[in-house]
Order: C-alpha cells, then sequence, then structure tokens
C-alpha cells in the first residue's frame, strides 16, 4: 500500500463568512468534541492507530455523522453528506476542498479535525508524511495552561505553529500571536482555523525559525519544535524530523531564542532528549536563567516502535521496516533512549544559572506553566560557598506520608506523597531530614556546596536538599536574595 498524498489546502479562503458559519453549527465544541471522542476510545491504552477499527466500528454503528467524516475520514454518501449538512454548505466545503468526492459517488475529508484545549483545528492527517501540516499531539499538553501565565504579556510567538493550535488558544488570552513555520502549506490552515474559532488576533509568516522576525521582541515565545531523530537515507518530514540525534532545531531555538525576549519575557519549549544531551547543551548558555525539566526515558526499541507506529494505516511491513530503521539509527548514535522535556529560558543580564529538574511523572501532561515559571524566577542564584535563607512550600506542607522504612528498629525513610500539581509526585527523604524539616523554625538556612545545597553544619543529605530546592519545595524566602 502506498503512503497517501496531500491533498490541496490552497482553496480554504474561497470559504465565505457564511459557509464558516454554516460549518460551525454542525460542529460540536472543544470540550464536547473531546469528550465524544474519548467515548469512542477503547479502554485500553494503546497507539491510536491500533484503535482506529474499534472506533470506526461504534461510528459506522451509529450512523457516521460530522465526527465521522471530519474526523477520521470516513465516506458519506453524497445524499447522505447533503442531508447532514445542507447542499449549499456541501458545495461549498467541495469547491473549497474541505470536502472531496470520491470514484464511487461518496464524499469524506481529507483532513483531521481535532479539539485543542478552547478549539477545533484542522489539519492534515500525518500518515502522509513529507509536508504534512501538524496539529497537536503528546507534547501539545505542555501548553494547556498557558492562560495562566498570560496576563502580563501582550506579544507572543509561535515558532513552528503547524495548523496554529497552539497559537489560537494562547491568542485568546493575550493581545496578538504571531505563529511562524518554514512549511509555507500551515499557512492556509492557520487563517481556515482562526475563522473557524472566531479569532481574529493572529497572524501567520513563513520561514525558519527566527528569520520571519529579526529586531522584534516578544513577551512570551512558545515552540514545539521537530525533534525525532531521522535515520541516514530517509526522506524528512517537516513536522516530526530533526537531524541524526533529533537535536538539530531545539539546540538553535534555545540558543537564539533570549536575544527575542523581552527583559521579563519568557520562552518556553517542549522537546524530546537523548542522553544528557538538553543538560550539556544548557549548560553551554549564558546570559540567561534556564529551568530544564525532563521527563523519563522511552528506550531506544520502544522508541522505535512509536515511531513507526503511524506506518500500520500504509502497511504492516513499512511499519516493521521503519521500526527496524530506527532501531538500528539509534544504536549506532548510542542513544539508549530519548526523554520527554519542557524548556523555560529567561533573558538575563550578565551570566545566567540554570538547573535540570528529572520529574517523575508525565512531563507534558503534568506541565504547570504558572508553578514552573514561578520556580524559574525563584532559582536561587548563589555562587559556591554563598548562603540563602528557604522556607518549606505549600506543596510540601501538604504531602501525606505513605510509607515508611525502619532498619535494625529504627525509622529509616519516609516516602512522601505530593498534592496534584507540584512538579513531583512523590519523594523519599531520610526520617531524620524529614523531622529536622517539620520540626525545626519555618525558615532554613543553606549554603551552596560544590555538590549542591547543605545545611550549614554539613549534615549530610545525599543531595535531597538540592533536588527539593530545584523541585521548587524548598522556596527562597523574599527577604533574603543574597
Amino acid at each position: 500500500m502506498m503512503a497517501p498524498s496531500l491533498p490541496l489546502a490552497d482553496r480554504f479562503e474561497e470559504l465565505s463568512d457564511d459557509a464558516i458559519g454554516a460549518l460551525r453549527q454542525h460542529l460540536p465544541d472543544a470540550s464536547e468534541l473531546a469528550a465524544a471522542i474519548a467515548a469512542l476510545r477503547p479502554s485500553m491504552r494503546i497507539y491510536d492507530v491500533l484503535q482506529a477499527p474499534v472506533i470506526v466500528e461504534k461510528l459506522e454503528a451509529q450512523g457516521t455523522g460530522v465526527i465521522g467524516l471530519f474526523c477520521f475520514g470516513l465516506p458519506l454518501e453524497a445524499v447522505a453528506c447533503e442531508a447532514l449538512l445542507g447542499v449549499g454548505l456541501t458545495n461549498a466545503l467541495l469547491s473549497a476542498g474541505l470536502l472531496v468526492a470520491l470514484e464511487n459517488g461518496s464524499v469524506t475529508c481529507p483532513f483531521r479535525l481535532s479539539p485543542y484545549q478552547d478549539t477545533l483545528i484542522f489539519s492534515d492527517f500525518l500518515s502522509a508524511g513529507g509536508s504534512a501540516v501538524f496539529g497537536s499531539g503528546p507534547g501539545s499538553r505542555a501548553f494547556a495552561t498557558l492562560r495562566d501565565i498570560c496576563n502580563p504579556y501582550v506579544r507572543a510567538l509561535d515558532i513552528g505553529c503547524g495548523a496554529g493550535a497552539v497559537m489560537l488558544h494562547l491568542a485568546r488570552h493575550t493581545e496578538h500571536v504571531l505563529g511562524t513555520d518554514i512549511n509555507p502549506r500551515a499557512g492556509p490552515f492557520v487563517h481556515l482555523n482562526a475563522r473557524l474559532n472566531k479569532i481574529r488576533n493572529v497572524s501567520f509568516q513563513c520561514g525558519h525559525l527566527f528569520d520571519p522576525v529579526q529586531d522584534q521582541l516578544f513577551d512570551l515565545i512558545v515552540s514545539q519544535p521537530p525533534f525525532m531523530p531521522l535515520p541516514a537515507g530517509k526522506a524528512p518530514a517537516v513536522f516530526r524530523d530533526a537531524g541524526a540525534d533529533g537535536s538539530e532545531l531545539w539546540a538553535t531555538l534555545l540558543a537564539d531564542i533570549s536575544a527575542y525576549l523581552t527583559t521579563d519575557g519568557i520562552g518556553i519549549l517542549v522537546c524530546e532528549t537523548a542522553g544528557n544531551a538538553l543538560a550539556q547543551f544548557m549548560q553551554s548558555l549564558q546570559s540567561r536563567k534556564w529551568l530544564a525539566m525532563v521527563g523519563a526515558t522511552t528506550p531506544a526499541d520502544s522508541y522505535a516502535i512509536r515511531a513507526a507506529i503511524a506506518q500500520l494505516h500504509v502497511g504492516f511491513d513499512r511499519y516493521s521496516s521503519d521500526v527496524r530503521d530506527m532501531l538500528r539509527h539509534l544504536i549506532a548514535r548510542n542513544i539508549d533512549g530519548l526523554s520527554p522535556a519542557v524548556v523555560l529560558v529567561q533573558r538575563t543580564e550578565g551570566d545566567g544559572r540554570g538547573h535540570i529538574l528529572e520529574v517523575d511523572r508525565d512531563v507534558w501532561q503534568g506541565f504547570s506553566a504558572l508553578r514552573a515559571r514561578t520556580l524559574l524566577q525563584q532559582l536561587p542564584q548563589i555562587s559556591e560557598g554563598g548562603e540563602m535563607t528557604f522556607r518549606l512550600s505549600p506543596d510540601l506542607l501538604k504531602a501525606k506520608a505513605i510509607r515508611i522504612t525502619d532498619q535494625g528498629g529504627e525509622f529509616a525513610t519516609c516516602q512522601l506523597a505530593l498534592p496534584r500539581g507540584a512538579l513531583l509526585s512523590n519523594m523519599t527523604l531520610e526520617f531524620d531530614l524529614m523531622q529536622r524539616l517539620w520540626r525545626g523554625p519555618d525558615r532554613i538556612r543553606l549554603v551552596r556546596q560544590p555538590h549542591g545545597w547543605s545545611f550549614l553544619d554539613e549534615y549530610d543529605d545525599a543531595g535531597t536538599l538540592s533536588q527539593m530546592v530545584d523541585a521548587g519545595l524548598l522556596q527562597p524566602d523574599a527577604n533574603d536574595r543574597n
């Protein structure tokens, strides 16, 4: 089976405002659509492509409606489509290419409609590869809480915006959002989706990374660039691939991003990193404060399966070949696995300082923009030998002891469950350290040692205090910044 070709996307602008309004009336809102799709999925947690037969069967059993037509590309008899949408709207969508007529007399939507937060987004089916335009995916979940930090921001930039999912969600919470993408095919999708969602404070420019915005500054910059490693000899997909180890684009973005931020501006980037590549790269940067939150590593063999799973739409042979090619490539590059990450960057004067925080939960799904920005701003910029006063954070004070171990008849460690929204889900402390923190004063004085933070009496905490500082569980006292 051949990979599907990309349908034309250059006639969307032919749709009149009345046609867009009529289409919107036939579609559920984003939350209703998300709930309807969730109800169609099997309870078993598996890849989307493996769920497709179950979803299709359920849709056909209940009658293919707008969800089957626009979200899953199921064909509908022309007469049935006219009965569903009306003759005028059906003809308008056919003329604009949002519907296509098939040889058997039925019609289908060659694009994918999906909900993202409070928006409805048309994009390409990514199995077509090549220049397909990305809608949203697992990494996009990290931007779901941007609304919580948008209040002080006026101008925002989305680099590699694809079909506009993140930028349109962001546009509801800031004055203006500019989206850029190297793929000119993205422009028609952005404009279509903006009209569909009644959003007017956005614009689009085609170009590579920061090329379209030279000499401009932004209060907020977001990006989910392509970050998948590309095996030698494989044709790259614009939305997915980024060099041999996947770092080609995120490295360039992180190196340049502070030059385009206002003084109090923040950049947020979603990516994947092979091993400690991200940590090594970030340590080399100057004149910025940064926080990199890194999630659990997906081993190379599992990553190869995940990277190729969409090719099951094309056929098992294609899928099998892509799995083997990716696994051979990762092994040849000495990549044992890749980890999801979210990086925050803030422009600073002089030398900056950053932290790597290893997160024990889904770093994308559980990301809180407000908590991460607060932690970034509170990160102590103290050199070795410097002292600082910290206080216990609200998350730490709300933690619950879920397991206590003993050794030789005495309490040894205590595992704490942290409240929902904390950057870590749980943490294990030595029992003596836990007692010292909870039974002592509400402020503690720490000194920065070569290995991290310690009590002034050099109590050996095996690096736990540093982990608590990095995770925002111990917060710098606002009255003691020196």
